[in-house]
Parts: structure tokens; C-alpha cells; sequence
């Protein structure tokens, strides 16, 4: 395999396994949080970390965020709409936000750019040093690929890709209980039979629904 070879595939979704990517477990999670520390990107890269497991977003939608997508009169909305040309498919949907680790530390990446969070709301989101093809410091999709592809490799956690904080979500959505139809909608999902292939099942799970059954 090229070099250009193992590089995408580092970045997209890992080899084996149908191309799933890794469900982390939540001790996993807290590793890649740990290994963030001391990191020159350490607080935007734990806000996109975060976000992303707290929405279910996919890398390119995380890239095409405004500040005024998620920031309003210097609070983080609860609720923010993707427009067509930032989703994939070109499917608008609203993205709920209620985890207050992700609402806290979105808004510490935000009062670590502009302390008064004074922006004007046309500002990207998720910034780099250096910019883009566009000429913007934004993240590309590409770029946010690679940036999840670094943390997880930093923590050692083999197996997981962008795709990682989208299959927790609409595991743990799946865990609790939620409707099917319901966590099709909040991964931006035309098919029902898509969603079900990011949800991972565990023994455990299939053991406690045996033992529902009562004879």
C-alpha cells in the first residue's frame, strides 16, 4: 500500500470490520481527553471532540459551523439548524445540544479567542494556524478528519476514525432506549437501514433482551 494510501485511510474509516469505526468505550473516551493536555490545540481540539460526541456531527459539519451557529448574546444555543449546504446529502436538520461538558467547554474554546465574545457571528467556528485552500483559517472536513485521526492515535486507541463520536452517539441513543426513527433524524439519515449499521450491539445488551422474554 502508498504512502497516500495509508494516510487516508488513517484519516477516514479504518480497515476491517465492513469500514466501522471503533465505538469508544467511556474509559477510552476519558483517555483521548487526557492525552490533549499540554497540546498547543488542546482546547479547540477537546471542544470538536466533544461536540461531535455530544451531537452525533459529522466531521464536514463540524468544519462548516459559524461562531453564530452555536454562540448567541454570549450564551451556547441549545438548538442550531445545518443549512443544506453543510450536511451531507444537502438534508437541513436541527442539532440539539443539552451536554453541559460539551456546552462548557465549547464556550471556554470560544473565551479563548475573544475573552468578551464580541465575534460578529460570520467568524468559522473550529480555526487553524494557517490558511486554507479558500484563504480562511477554517477547518477543512479534511483537516477535521485528520485532527480526530491524531487524537485517537496519540491515546493509542486503534480502530477509531471521524466516524467514532457518531457511532457513540447513536449507540448510546440506541442504549437508553430511544427510537430508531428518532436517532435516524438526529444523524441525518435518508435510511433507516443506515443508522442501524452505526449502532453497535453488545452481548450484554442481547442478554438483557432475552431476559425480557417471559415464558
Amino acid at each position: 500500500m502508498t504512502n497516500r494510501a495509508n494516510k487516508q485511510n488513517r484519516a477516514g474509516r479504518p480497515r476491517g470490520g465492513g469500514g466501522q469505526a471503533k465505538v469508544l468505550s467511556t474509559d477510552e473516551l476519558g483517555r483521548v481527553e487526557k492525552c490533549l493536555a499540554g497540546t498547543r490545540t488542546a482546547i479547540r481540539d477537546r471542544a470538536l471532540l466533544l461536540l461531535q460526541y455530544a451531537t452525533g456531527m459529522r466531521a464536514g459539519e463540524l468544519g462548516a459551523l459559524d461562531v453564530g451557529d452555536v454562540l448567541h448574546l454570549g450564551a451556547i444555543r441549545r438548538e442550531f439548524r445545518l443549512g443544506t449546504d453543510d450536511t451531507k446529502y444537502c438534508r437541513a436538520r436541527t442539532i440539539y445540544l443539552e451536554s453541559p461538558k460539551a456546552i462548557n467547554t465549547l464556550l471556554a474554546y470560544l473565551r479563548s479567542r475573544n475573552p468578551e465574545l464580541t465575534f460578529t457571528g460570520a467568524e468559522p467556528l473550529f480555526v487553524g494556524p494557517r490558511r486554507n485552500r479558500e484563504g480562511s483559517f477554517r477547518l477543512s472536513p479534511n483537516t477535521v478528519v485528520q485532527v480526530f485521526a491524531k487524537l485517537y492515535e496519540r491515546a493509542g486507541v486503534v480502530g477509531a476514525s471521524s466516524h467514532s463520536g457518531r457511532r457513540r452517539f447513536m449507540t448510546e441513543l440506541a442504549r437508553c432506549g430511544v427510537h430508531p426513527r428518532i436517532i435516524q433524524q438526529r444523524a441525518g439519515h435518508s435510511s433507516l437501514a443506515t443508522t442501524q449499521r452505526y449502532i453497535e450491539v453488545t452481548p450484554d445488551q442481547e442478554r438483557q433482551a432475552v431476559r425480557a422474554i417471559r415464558l
